[in-house]
């Protein structure tokens, strides 16, 4: 199938922010590196431009860079999206508010003591980022 101008043009138009990131990739590799760009601040390049230059998978990307405390926050975001997925976050907020009343003071004893109670059976860092959702509803 042979595209004319006109296809082309669309097909750009459509994908303009694959085309940028093309450009820019393109000048980054021409100029010459930053004095303060550290070790990691290269191997996220790296990551990038492995994907979108080299065509290696994404996966293969990722085994190389992935630790355990990686693992830990992609698994507390996604109990957090779970949780708001079930609308747990609506019924843990409206469970604190009939606790609590409309009281500022006591709403936010109430979100730091259901904090503390489910702290205690998993990590702070996993009950932050499930209580965002709680406070934001």
């Amino acid at each position: 199938m042979r595209l004319g101008p006109r296809e082309i043009t669309r097909l750009v138009v459509e994908r303009k922010w694959l085309v940028v990131g093309f450009i820019v990739g393109a000048i980054l590799l021409v100029l010459p590196t930053p004095l303060g760009l550290t070790r990691q601040g290269m191997a996220v390049m790296i990551a990038v431009f492995q994907v979108l230059l080299l065509g290696v998978s994404s996966r293969e990307v990722a085994r190389s860079f992935m630790s355990d405390s990686v693992f830990f926050i992609m698994g507390s975001l996604m109990l957090a999206v779970a949780i708001v997925k079930q609308n747990l976050d609506r019924r843990i907020a409206l469970f604190i508010l009939n606790l609590t009343g409309p009281k500022i003071s006591r709403i936010v004893f109430g979100v730091v003591t259901v904090s503390a109670i489910i702290a205690s059976f998993i990590g702070e860092h996993t009950v932050a980022a499930m209580m965002l959702p709680v406070g934001i509803t």
